[in-house]
C-alpha cells in the first residue's frame, strides 16, 4: 500500500488532476455598454420614491405590530 505522504503518491495525484486552460492573451468577447445617462428605466421598474414609501410602510407596520404585542393598544376600563 502506498503512503499518501510519499513523493511518488503526490506526483501521481498531480498528474491525474486536469489543469485549467491558460487565460486568453486578448479579449475574446465584445461588450456593448449604453452611453452614460441614456439608460432609461424599464417598463415595470418603480421610481425611486416608491422604494422609500415601501420602506416607510414596512417600518410603520412593524411599529404597530410591536405596539400591539407590548399592549399599547389595549382598551382599559373607564374610571368612574
Amino acid at each position: 500500500m502506498a503512503d499518501p505522504s510519499s513523493p511518488s503518491a503526490s506526483a501521481s495525484a498531480a498528474q491525474a488532476t486536469p489543469s485549467a486552460p491558460a487565460p486568453a492573451k486578448t479579449a475574446t468577447e465584445i461588450i456593448h455598454r449604453p452611453d452614460p445617462g441614456t439608460l432609461a428605466r424599464g417598463r415595470w421598474e418603480a421610481p425611486t420614491w416608491a422604494f422609500y414609501v415601501a420602506g416607510a410602510l414596512i417600518v410603520l407596520a412593524s411599529l404597530v405590530y410591536l405596539g400591539a404585542k407590548v399592549g399599547l393598544f389595549k382598551r382599559r376600563p373607564r374610571k368612574s
